[in-house]
């Protein structure tokens, strides 16, 4: 685990809410805040539509006996939602939006 502040869901989606003008400005979509759990893993992150094209950019997490977050691994998977292949691990959101608008969108 990379973090051992946890903190509770509302702030994580609260900071990640600050990333939606930015992120609809560059891939001209619709974004939204997303928490995910899949075979036991908590993910938070962004989805990003754009027309029949879905992604999410995720964050894994880990949850403790109250009911907090902390970040497991300090990195973003972007997952194209109708495959679900994970096309790589970014060191932050920009990185990864970066991938999407040069590989991505037509």
């Amino acid at each position: 685990m990379v973090e051992s502040n946890f903190g509770e869901e509302n702030k994580i989606i609260l900071g990640l809410q600050e990333y939606l003008p930015a992120v609809n400005a560059i891939l001209k979509g619709e974004t939204s805040v997303i928490s995910r759990k899949e075979n036991g893993e908590i993910y938070f992150g962004l989805e990003i539509r754009r027309g029949k094209q879905v992604f999410s950019i995720l964050r894994p997490y880990v949850k403790n006996s109250f009911n907090e977050y902390a970040i497991k691994e300090d990195c973003w998977y972007l997952i194209n939602n109708e495959n679900q292949k994970v096309y790589g691990k970014y060191k932050n959101i920009g990185e990864a939006i970066g991938v999407i608008k040069s590989d991505y969108i037509n």
